[in-house]
């Protein structure tokens, strides 16, 4: 019996393994396949200003973050602001990335062609629409890499 059980976690952990590679692959174009992205855990300034003045960044590698269900802070509150200023979604402005603001991003990922995984990421930053000084318009108009 012990031996069948280390044979049976062997297989599973082969399975998982094999099942995890195959859905990886396809996951590569999603925002919530880009594993090498941190989540956003602050904000960056828009050059310029803009009614909102900020976008969701990461610390230590700047507008390329991920945010997705549970994250929580100004991160978030800006993307809310952005998704309804500029996205025309009906989301609150509360900080938390729960069934609303996940919805929202699912939207706008619909709307303009990105994977719809409900995943903020660089697909999804890139695909939106952002406020900056002139308005809102696409994200390299606003002057952040």
């Amino acid at each position: 019996m012990g031996v069948w059980r280390k044979t049976g976690a062997s297989l599973g952990t082969a399975l998982v393994l094999i099942l995890s590679s195959v859905s990886g692959a396809a996951a590569d174009d999603s925002d919530s396949g880009s594993v090498a992205q941190a989540s956003c855990d602050t904000t960056l300034r828009i050059p310029g200003g803009g009614m909102i003045g900020v976008v969701p960044a990461n610390t230590g590698s700047g507008s390329n973050c991920i945010l997705g269900v549970g994250n929580q802070g100004s991160a978030v509150r800006a993307l809310q602001d952005h998704l309804r200023i500029c996205n025309s979604q009906p989301v609150s402005t509360d900080g938390i990335y729960g069934p609303q603001t996940k919805a929202a991003v699912e939207m706008v990922q619909r709307r303009y062609g990105a994977t719809v995984d409900g995943v903020y990421g660089s697909q999804t930053r890139n695909a939106m629409l952002w406020f900056g000084r002139n308005g809102c318009g696409p994200w390299s108009r606003l002057g952040i890499r």
